[in-house]
């Protein structure tokens, strides 16, 4: 992890606070982009705290019906059952190429559990429309 972490680019706009300065800066807030849906719902509600609380808005999206994120500064897709949605999350192929876009443009992701699955799952789910190859799972 710390060789992948090495070779990661600086991020152009990233807010540097601590939890305790957060509210009082007036920095812009990060926004972070959170699947919130029937597909992906499972969220450790301690996480979001400590993202709120360290600035962030969160801002949910639906993964079955939205066409695009929306304006975000990261994305965060959780825990779900994509596997149950399949079909769906499959007809909604104007959000899955945004979201490939937005990462091969370097859109900061970070994914667990049903969430990581779909990320996988991009290059299968899109077919012969969407060019392979553009998530890294290392």
């Amino acid at each position: 992890m710390i060789d992948i972490a090495a070779t990661a680019k600086p991020l152009d706009q990233a807010v540097r606070t601590s939890p305790a300065t957060a509210s009082r800066s007036s920095a812009p807030r990060v926004r972070i982009g959170l699947a919130r849906d029937k597909a992906f719902g499972f969220y450790y509600p301690d996480d979001l705290a400590a993202l709120e609380a360290a600035g962030a808005e969160l801002v949910p999206f639906d993964t079955l019906n939205d066409p695009a994120l929306p304006e975000v500064d990261g994305l965060f897709i959780g825990g779900g059952f994509p596997e149950m949605f399949m079909a769906e999350l499959q007809a909604n192929a104007a959000l899955r190429e945004h979201i490939a876009s937005a990462i091969e443009a370097g859109l900061p992701v970070y994914a667990e559990c049903g969430g990581l699955m779909y990320l996988a799952a991009l290059d299968h789910l899109a077919g012969p429309d969407l060019p392979h190859g553009r998530c890294d799972s290392r």
